[in-house]
């Protein structure tokens, strides 16, 4: 039974052990509170947060007041979102529209003419336009003296990315000698050199015009997840995985929703994933810089949304066992109509607000040793992954990531709180409207109160959702109009509807795309060129 306790209190870190590395105390690496002080007022500005107990407390109790109280107003009106007796919420499963037929085709053809690329052929010829070689070399920083650095430097990177060894690429690959390779690979390259080659790849990619196509960049997301490498039993970093089974490790890979893998590392398969995830974003250098995370079901902890929350991210995990999560309340005085249940007995599972305010200083102070390289929040995850109790920070970071997860499990019903002003979709001659079944007080109301008068607001009253198939959740349907007549041109649900809300979101589903002249549109579509209409949504008029 000792040994039990003494166990957990290690797994905790409520237990150290001196001069240890794994089980050593992380709090000792903490920078003082005088050396945080000076560092504090850049930091919030940084991440965007009050420089203020008081105010970080505000912001996220009103975030939570919010949430809740707009889901409440809209829970009558939805037909997805079912709250048992017990409090247990429910979904209904979504149906997939399954793959267009006009996609398969456009995939088919573009196929079709795409040439094949050599993989060595790509590797070499970025090395040639961008550079990014240039960021190897010996540890001394002199020149390399090796013969033809971009080709020696070129191999090593592509024998590396296919996992293959020195001396199985010499045997395949003519003038390549396994010592030179070997050489090259273990002395002018490192992870710090590797990283800083590949954010100037994705830096390049970043300025490419197909990039676009994918929103205007103001809000990047980021995927998060793990895949496992094969590795060779007797590496020292192999491990068998229970997971996915074999001998490797685990591949954590960021990859941004303009479709470029920001940042990568390996990790060994037995860890939680979940403590690398907020690591990785810190550390990558590239121009892109991810402001919203998808991860998987690992990244659901309290702890884990407290750090992404302290460094400005916006974590949406995937929620495994969504009726088990307890959803805590944000007062105990409020009592709401329709989703009360849903936060259990009244006078249980209430946020302690107090203990933010209290502790926010140990918060500041955390985050800041971590921006400041002082401790490693891979670390830290691993010794808050556990229920402490004795360790005051596990606490407040528990208490804080307990809001802000109540906060995404709410946040069914923020649609509306995320579109674009219509005036930028009226300049190119399209307009964007909302339809729902709530009853136009209903409607009136929240629009008054979360200043969406902008936003056209229809009420449903005949099979007009069903007839489009927004029969179940949500979704958006495109429209054209050609005189009197009207034609369904493009309909999205579930994951992709999720993404709606810029301006180019909405314009690139429409029949006529953003009308821009670097647009492959057929003759005859109208068409100006980018920038020029480009304008503050109260100003479009007075341009035209």
């Amino acid at each position: 039974m000792v040994f039990t306790y003494l166990a957990e209190e290690l797994r905790t870190g409520d237990i150290a052990v001196t001069d240890a590395g794994e089980y050593a105390d992380w709090r000792a690496n903490l920078l003082p509170w005088d050396e945080c002080e000076p560092l504090l007022e850049q930091f919030c500005s940084d991440t965007g947060l009050p420089a203020t107990a008081e105010g970080f407390v505000a912001r996220l109790r009103n975030a939570h007041l919010d949430a809740a109280a707009v889901l409440d107003a809209g829970y009558e009106d939805n037909a997805d979102l079912v709250i048992g007796a017990d409090g247990a919420p429910s979904l209904k499963r979504r149906r997939s529209a399954g793959t267009p037929a006009a996609a398969e085709r456009l995939k088919e053809a573009v196929e079709r003419r795409m040439p094949e690329r050599s993989l060595l052929s790509i590797v070499a010829r970025t090395a040639y336009w961008l550079g990014w070689h240039h960021h190897f070399g010996p540890a001394s920083g002199s020149d390399p003296k090796i013969d033809d650095p971009l080709s020696r430097y070129c191999m090593a990177v592509f024998t590396g990315g296919v996992n293959i060894g020195p001396y199985e690429a010499a045997r395949h690959i003519a003038g390549v000698s396994a010592r030179e390779l070997s050489m090259v690979r273990n002395r002018h390259i490192d992870v710090r050199k590797l990283n800083s080659a590949i954010a100037t790849v994705v830096n390049a990619f970043n300025e490419l015009d197909v990039v676009k196509a994918w929103g205007d960049g103001t809000a990047v997301a980021v995927a998060v997840d793990g895949t496992q490498v094969e590795t060779y039993i007797d590496n020292l970093l192999a491990e068998t995985s229970i997971r996915y089974g074999g001998v490797g490790g685990i591949a954590y890979h960021y990859i941004s929703d303009t479709y470029v893998a920001l940042f990568s590392r390996f990790i060994p398969c037995g860890v939680w994933e979940a403590v690398h995830l907020i690591e990785g974003l810190l550390e990558n250098k590239s121009d892109i810089q991810p402001s919203t995370i998808h991860a998987d079901t690992q990244g659901q902890s309290a702890p884990v949304f407290a750090l992404a929350t302290l460094f400005g991210f916006d974590l949406m995990p995937r929620i495994r066992n969504f009726k088990d999560l307890i959803f805590y309340r944000p007062s105990e005085r409020l009592i709401y109509p329709h989703i009360d249940e849903l936060f259990g007995e009244k006078g249980r599972n209430v946020i302690d607000w107090k203990l933010i305010e209290r502790h926010w200083r140990d918060l500041m102070q955390v985050a800041i040793s971590i921006s400041a390289g002082r401790l490693s929040s891979a670390t830290l995850m691993r010794r808050l992954r556990s229920n402490s109790r004795k360790n005051r920070i596990y606490r407040v970071f528990r208490e804080v990531g307990r809001s802000v997860r109540t906060v995404a499990l709410l946040r069914c019903s923020f649609g509306a709180d995320q579109v674009a002003h219509p005036g930028h979709l009226h300049a190119r001659d399209t307009t964007l409207a909302f339809a729902s079944r709530a009853p136009q007080a209903e409607i009136r109301r929240l629009k008054e109160r979360h200043g969406w008068n902008h936003i056209p607001w229809y009420t449903i009253t005949d099979d007009f959702d069903k007839d489009f198939d927004v029969d179940e959740w949500h979704g958006t349907n495109a429209f054209i109009r050609e005189g009197d007549r009207v034609f369904r041109t493009y309909f999205i649900d579930n994951r992709g509807d999720e993404q709606m809300g810029s301006t180019w979101n909405c314009l690139d589903i429409t029949a006529l795309g953003r009308q821009e002249t670097w647009e492959d549109s057929p003759e005859g579509y109208p068409q100006t060129p980018p920038y020029q209409w480009w304008n503050y949504h109260d100003a479009h008029d007075a341009a035209e």
